[in-house]
């Protein structure tokens, strides 16, 4: 057997157990970073769909400019595949909005499925409509 004078090193026990204390360290954080990550990619995928819900939102302002008998509309997309609803009305009378002559009340629904079930986020707009005055 050889003997060696140099005994500076670690042991195989220090080792393992400098590893472990490593191990319990870092494990919160990388637990951290895929919650995160999720996260960000849920709320992402929202961004995205709320954004195409607002594209959606002006193209039918822009009709209803056009032609005013608009008052429900569905679209489909397929990146990412979402369903969008439009609809106009007029502000329901126990509003307190009802106040103010010509409001309507103008919003679109985004409907998705994602991992978690059924989705959906509401944009909402009141414009001022002003009927046509009779002669």
């Amino acid at each position: 057997m050889i003997y060696f004078k140099n005994r500076n090193g670690f042991t195989l026990i220090e080792v393992m157990i400098t590893l472990g204390i490593i191990g319990l360290v870092l494990t919160p954080v990388f637990v951290l970073q895929s919650t995160t990550m999720r996260v960000m990619g849920q709320y992402s995928q929202q961004l995205v769909r709320v954004l195409a819900g607002q594209v959606f939102f002006g193209q039918m302002q822009m009709q209803r400019a056009i032609n005013p008998d608009i008052e429900k509309e569905t679209k489909k997309i397929d990146d990412p595949e979402s369903t969008f609803e439009y609809s106009f009305a007029d502000i329901d009378q126990k509003s307190t909005l009802a106040n103010f002559k010509d409001v309507g009340l103008q919003e679109v629904v985004i409907k998705w499925h994602s991992l978690w079930g059924p989705e959906e986020d509401t944009l909402v707009s009141f414009v001022y409509d002003p009927e046509e005055q009779e002669k």
